[in-house]
């Protein structure tokens, strides 16, 4: 019967048997790893299907305190997680990937290389927080949201050119279904709705809805909007924000 386990190197914490910790994971205390959970993988860095080659030697993963790693999930070498967090089952965390203190990563999503996400960061199932995004403290990311890193289009010239991963401010919320095109900025508080296409910069205090997205409600009370902010008025019609 699977059980589990403590580890010298790991005190105080609780290792399922059937999860696998690499030697290059740094001493983690009091983290939970549930059954099947692989921690410090290296990346396959000899694939020529791949556009980026992955680092050699990421570096050692780091768990803090606290941490829950959910069934199945998958912490590469080089990633960085904070105190008390709960990575879920089948969820993915990449080399270069770092993650603030009590975040939770739902159910097979994924945090991409090189990505950072702030404190008390929400991301719910089955979404992909794109190679190099930045998210500040307290954002929260709806089911199956999508971001990019890349707006080229050349399968002949396939190729990485680097990341452009969209930067969002603090207290972010992100709905479900929403998709997050390369190289975007998303200003602090602002709110993407539900399958929302954003294809612009959306400034802070912003409500932008629909495909592609547009905003429909200027900054909230005490945050500066941009001049080229707009508002749906009473009338149903689009004007300049006041």
């Amino acid at each position: 019967m699977a059980g589990y386990d403590t580890h010298l190197n790991h005190p105080g914490s609780r290792l399922a048997v059937t999860a696998v910790v690499y030697d290059c994971v740094e001493a983690m205390f009091g983290v939970t790893v549930h059954d099947f959970a692989v921690v410090g993988r290296l990346p396959d860095t000899f694939c020529l299907a791949l556009a980026r080659e992955p680092p050699i030697n990421p570096g050692p993963a780091v768990i803090g305190s606290g941490t829950v790693i959910g069934c199945h999930a998958t912490i590469y070498a080089g990633a960085r997680i904070g105190k008390d967090c709960l990575i879920g089952d089948y969820a993915v965390v990449r080399e270069g990937a770092v993650i603030g203190d009590r975040c939770v990563i739902g159910m097979h999503s994924i945090v991409s290389y090189d990505a950072v996400l702030g404190n008390e960061c929400r991301v719910q199932s089955h979404s992909h927080i794109t190679d190099g995004l930045i998210a500040g403290d307290g954002c929260f990311f709806g089911v199956g949201v999508a971001t990019f890193s890349d707006r080229r289009i050349d399968l002949d010239n396939y190729a990485f050119h680097g990341s452009q991963g969209p930067k969002f401010g603090k207290g972010v919320m992100v709905g479900s279904g929403a998709v997050i095109m390369a190289g975007i900025v998303i200003g602090n508080k602002a709110v993407i709705g539900a399958g929302a296409l954003v294809i612009k910069s959306v400034p802070d205090g912003a409500k932008v809805l629909g495909d592609p997205a547009q905003v429909f409600k200027a900054a909230m009370v005490g945050v500066p909007t941009q001049s080229s902010a707009y508002v749906k008025h009473g009338t149903g019609k689009w004007g300049t924000a006041p």
